[in-house]
């Protein structure tokens, strides 16, 4: 059973239109998931590093316990395990120091984020593009199927050269 010779005679038969819409659908359901997904992932902030240490020098002058360690690493520590005295030594840090130790940053710039959001969008595509091709090698045993051109009828007497 032959389904079809060319893609002209596929597109003339109701099965195919309806696959190519759901085909639509999901490619575009997929591509607006994927970039939902990399925007997720790439917002955000985080606190530097540089925050950490300045708070952690301060709490090490006073609690005897985080005195061996290291600035950075005793902030990061009790940011951590111990949210509420984290937010009380930034307090005690901002009014001993008249400023506000935590600075915040971006993971992904502007830039980057499109960037990724570009590479999610060229990847997805061009796993849709293989299931096409695939799909066709199954129906046409070739993976560039040709439409195949009518011919042209002449209208009236033809007018020998």
């Amino acid at each position: 059973m032959e389904l079809a010779r060319s893609l002209n005679e596929l597109n003339k038969k109701r099965w195919y239109r309806l696959l190519r819409m759901c085909f639509l659908a999901a490619f575009l359901t997929v591509q607006t998931i994927g970039i939902l997904l990399v925007l997720g992932r790439t917002e955000g902030e985080v606190i530097a590093p540089a925050s950490f240490e300045l708070v952690g020098k301060v709490l090490k002058e006073h609690v005897p316990a985080y005195r061996g360690a290291a600035d950075e690493q005793v902030g990061k520590e009790v940011y951590i395990e111990e949210p509420v005295l984290w937010a009380e030594y930034v307090e005690k840090y901002v009014e001993q120091y008249r400023v506000d130790p935590v600075t915040m940053y971006r993971v992904y710039s502007g830039t980057q984020r499109v960037g990724l959001c570009a590479a999610a969008f060229v990847l997805i595509a061009l796993f849709f593009e293989m299931l096409r091709r695939a799909f066709y090698y199954v129906i046409f045993g070739t993976i560039l199927p040709r439409k195949r051109r009518r011919r042209r009828r002449q209208v009236g007497p033809s007018i020998p050269s």
